[in-house]
């Protein structure tokens, strides 16, 4: 009997049968704390976020709620979710930082 340590690099297709992926590159606005927004895909089934410099991020999924009912993703940390179904979700933002990149990848 033979064993492999091999590692295998390439693409995947994602745990919930998720198959079709996209990414965003989304920038927030000139003003540190104001919304701004992303539509994501019908039907997705895992979702990432983190901001591209060392910026705290609020987000939810409800129109001026960023900065009152949210989830904070810290500085220099990335937000996983699996397992979702989202059906036409908007995210909402907030970045402590003028012009600021949010990263966003999803699997639908």
């Amino acid at each position: 009997m033979s064993t492999s340590n091999q590692s295998v690099r390439g693409t995947s297709t994602p745990v919930g049968a998720a198959t079709t992926h996209k990414i965003y590159n989304v920038v927030s606005d000139a003003t540190p704390g104001t919304e701004f927004s992303q539509v994501l895909s019908s039907s997705v089934k895992q979702l990432m976020i983190r901001c591209r410099q060392a910026n705290t991020i609020q987000f939810t999924f409800v129109s001026g709620e960023s900065g009152t009912k949210f989830i904070t993703i810290p500085k220099n940390a990335t937000y996983k979710a699996v397992e979702l179904n989202l059906s036409s979700a908007t995210l909402y933002m907030q970045v402590d930082g003028a012009s600021k990149t949010v990263e966003i990848e999803e699997w639908s």
